[in-house]
């Protein structure tokens, strides 16, 4: 291995003051961010290509949009947890 992490030149590293990507990193690694970097253009080219397969292009925006959205979710989860309680 090149780097600890097994890693070396990952996009992920490029994604390093994006505070919501970073909290990502927490669940999957490197690799979750580099999927969810990677998968978004990747899907919306597969969705939008002349002639693309409906099933395909629904196949590839599920692929996406699923981990994207538990993201999301997991964002708001562990920034509702390290809210400050409101005095009052």
């Amino acid at each position: 291995m090149a780097a600890p992490h097994g890693a070396w030149l990952s996009l992920a590293y490029t994604q390093a003051d994006v505070p919501p990507v970073v909290q990502l990193a927490s669940l999957t690694g490197p690799w979750g961010i580099t999927f969810l970097v990677m998968g978004v253009p990747a899907a919306l080219a597969a969705a939008g290509a002349p002639g693309a397969a409906g099933r395909f292009a629904r196949l590839c925006a599920l692929l996406v949009a699923g981990p994207s959205a538990a993201s999301l979710m997991y964002r708001r989860r562990t920034a509702d947890a390290t809210a400050d309680p409101v005095a009052a």
